[in-house]
């Protein structure tokens, strides 16, 4: 199971930010911390892991914030979200270990996680189990918004078919909607 660790001392928005992540990703699992000293290290065991921090916490500097996660989880993607930007700080971030920096004002949370994702199964495969090739056809044409009804007949399955397919599909943890 993929897992996101969100470091954001805002409350309200890394609480968003995991709401949209069960709707989006629902497969994954994900952690709150409000301080970098609060994560739990021992999550670095773990395999497969994205982080997603606010580089300005309250207990460590925005220029020392990247360096110190990406130390604490050498393999895991570090993603940094911010909604002020310094003069060099992109740069700094990505040397430190970011694989990208998104400005909360700009970036649409559906689209970041989506960006995600993908980088996720580039390096990690995907945390999900794979789908027969039936399943395959069906969440395809689900995801591009098809009905029950249309997928049958595309299909040429019967309706109940298409529905106890889809069904399989959401118990390994498939959405069959659109972000």
């Amino acid at each position: 199971m993929a897992l996101l660790i969100i470091i954001e001392d805002e409350e309200l928005l890394a609480e968003s930010i995991q709401l949209a992540v069960g709707e989006a990703l629902p497969h994954w699992h994900t952690k709150l911390y409000s301080t970098l000293g609060a994560v739990d290290l021992g999550l670095a065991k773990q395999d497969n892991i994205c982080v997603l921090m606010e580089p300005g916490l309250r207990d460590v500097s925005r220029e020392d914030s990247v360096r110190q996660v990406a130390e604490a989880f050498p393999d895991a993607l570090i993603y940094v979200l911010s909604s002020r930007m310094f003069e060099g700080e992109e740069e700094t971030y990505l040397r430190q270990g970011a694989k990208r920096f998104f400005n909360i004002v700009d970036a649409d949370v559906f689209t970041l996680l989506r960006i995600l994702a993908e980088e996720y199964e580039e390096k990690f495969g995907s945390p999900l189990p794979a789908l027969g090739k039936r399943e395959e056809q069906v969440y395809r044409l689900s995801i591009d918004g098809l009905s029950i009804r249309e997928i049958a007949a595309q299909l040429k399955m019967a309706e109940q078919t298409v529905k106890n397919t889809r069904n399989r599909i959401h118990r390994k943890g498939y959405v069959t909607k659109p972000f």
